[in-house]
């Protein structure tokens, strides 16, 4: 991400969208899309008049969580974290745009939001109860086999996630 034209926040990628636009360099208004995790079709959109802006701060914020994931492979759980704090910017189907423009702030990154989530998880740790370990098989090297406890799991619900998604994206 950002190898042509640097990291922006939202104003600052609107700015350099309205002026490459005035420029009619609609290749370098699909780069600065495409850099920032828009599709090429949302700068030939912008590009031809059909929409006002590149991106609304909604689309910009979910394009940029969306674009750093990509770049760390993520999956299982730290996906559904993604997905939540993508949740998170339409709260009651209402766009909450605060929440939008801090996602999109210069210093504000996916992992490291994810990062504080694994530490809390870490931090509040839980034993999961006997009788479900009991129960439970674990498959490594090709074999079957029942869990022997105690096991372990990182605490934390989503309340907790949402907080410390909400925490670290508006910090300054």
């Amino acid at each position: 991400m950002f190898e042509k034209f640097g990291e922006m926040n939202y104003e600052e990628l609107m700015r350099t969208a309205a002026a490459e636009k005035a420029e009619g360099d609609l290749e370098a208004l699909t780069t600065l899309a495409m850099e920032n995790g828009l599709e090429k079709e949302d700068a030939e959109d912008y590009m031809d008049d059909l929409v006002d802006t590149l991106a609304t701060p909604y689309m910009a914020a979910v394009a940029r969580i969306e674009a750093q994931a990509k770049e760390l492979k993520i999956e299982g759980r730290l996906k559904d974290q993604k997905d939540y704090i993508i949740q998170m910017l339409m709260e009651g189907g209402e766009v909450d745009e605060k929440m939008c423009l801090a996602v999109c702030r210069k210093g504000k990154y996916l992992k490291e939001c994810l990062a504080r989530i694994l530490s809390y998880s870490s931090e509040h740790i839980i034993q999961i109860p006997e009788e479900i370990v009991k129960l439970a098989e674990f498959r490594g090297n090709g074999k079957k086999e029942k869990m022997r406890g105690p096991i372990y799991e990182g605490g934390g619900t989503k309340k907790d996630f949402k907080r410390i998604a909400r925490e670290y994206y508006r910090e300054a």
